[in-house]
């Protein structure tokens, strides 16, 4: 996805809402105007859960509040517990009296049941219950814009990975333990916890069998917009490995996007009639199966994973979960090249070092007169390569 490759080096928890992130770092994608929009985030606060819920109870087919909650809390909600929608959800919306609020509702109360359920402990509710809201969210989006109405965007995708995410990777890749890792990194002065997480990257070689997996979507936003290209492949990481196994497949799109440009066509040539006939990806239960079977055979790069890893908790069923209980492992190949590229620090900020297609010329799987395709299989196999090579380069393959 064009623009996604985003340059800040402040670290959050992982959940979607990440106002007040962006503490001034550069911007390591191409500059593309409505992507630059997008950066400019509503400034307001988080819906209270109390308020999210009663909002799900309304729109998603969730539990009343006095069944779901009491003085402590709310209690496990699984999905068969769900009320079942019938002429909620999507067939709620009056397309007359929807305007922007709404919307902005919608996603406060999305953003709001994200966050709970990811830091629980003990998720208090089932996440098909946020996937359903995402669902609705986008289905109102679509109906303002065959009103003519543009809706301001709204920045709400983190710049990293959970910080703990980024070192279970790190021991994964190295096949150590993660208390190790963390042994080595958690500790004083915290001025030099960056330092010292660099160090973890080249502490051990790196072994093991990834997935590479890569987007094109009609935007940033997860809440409004689509996944129409998904591609993917394996690589063993070892000396003279190559990728194997590739598979590519694109999703369709409402019908409004017929006779309406899709969003970055400039950028991944994905045209109408890629995508016409074709279901949604939320309605692909087939593909959703097979990048779920995927993503949870082992670790999976992305090139600013953080993208790829926001997407799929709205898109992907089972997701969520599988990241919850530790079988999902997403890894930011941008932070392997911020963290192993020794040419990187010397280069300014506003030449994108980290972006994808810099890095691989650097590195020699991209040739100078050469472009990054921005389709899934052609990324995902370009990226994989760079990091092979990035590791050869730094003597960290066997």
């Amino acid at each position: 996805m064009e623009g996604k490759d985003l340059d800040n080096q402040g670290m959050n928890d992982g959940v979607t809402n990440n106002r007040g992130a962006n503490n001034g770092g550069a911007s390591d994608a191409p500059k593309n105007e409505a992507h630059t929009a997008s950066r400019k985030a509503h400034e307001r606060p988080l819906m209270p859960y109390e308020q999210a819920w009663e909002y799900a109870t309304a729109h998603a087919g969730a539990p009343r509040a006095d069944q779901a909650y009491g003085s402590e809390g709310v209690t496990h909600i699984d999905d068969e517990e769900l009320v079942d929608a019938g002429t909620q959800g999507v067939a709620d919306i009056d397309p007359e009296t929807l305007d922007e609020a709404a919307v902005l509702e919608s996603e406060s109360a999305i953003e709001s049941l994200t966050a709970v359920w990811m830091r629980a402990n003990e998720p208090p509710f089932d996440f098909s219950i946020v996937r359903r809201l995402a669902d609705r969210n986008r289905a109102m989006v679509r109906l303002l814009e065959a009103r003519g109405v543009t809706l301001e965007p709204v920045d709400r995708l983190p710049r990293h990975l959970p910080y703990r995410t980024v070192l279970r990777g790190i021991a994964a890749l190295q096949g150590r333990d993660l208390e190790d890792v963390e042994r080595h990194v958690n500790r004083k002065p915290q001025s030099e916890y960056r330092t010292r997480v660099k160090a973890e990257y080249r502490r051990a070689p790196y072994r093991g069998t990834v997935t590479g997996i890569d987007l094109e979507t009609t935007g940033g936003d997860p809440l409004r917009g689509y996944i129409i290209n998904t591609g993917w492949l394996n690589v063993e990481l070892r000396k003279g490995a190559v990728p194997t196994d590739g598979a590519s497949y694109y999703s369709g799109l409402p019908d409004w996007y017929e006779s309406h440009p899709i969003p970055f066509a400039d950028v991944h040539h994905i045209t109408w009639d890629d995508v016409r006939a074709r279901p949604e990806f939320r309605e692909d239960t087939d593909l959703q199966a097979l990048v779920l079977d995927q993503l949870n055979a082992g670790p999976y790069m992305a090139h600013n994973a953080a993208f790829e890893h926001t997407w799929f908790l709205y898109f992907l069923d089972g997701y969520a979960e599988g990241f919850k209980n530790g079988t999902i492992l997403p890894i930011d190949t941008r932070e392997i090249c911020r963290k192993l590229d020794r040419d990187i620090d010397s280069l300014p900020l506003d030449s994108r070092p980290a972006s994808l297609e810099n890095w691989a010329r650097r590195r020699g799987t991209l040739d100078d007169g050469s472009k990054e395709k921005h389709l899934g299989l052609a990324d995902s196999d370009l990226m994989l390569r760079t990091v092979l090579a990035e590791l050869e380069t730094n003597h960290l393959l066997l």
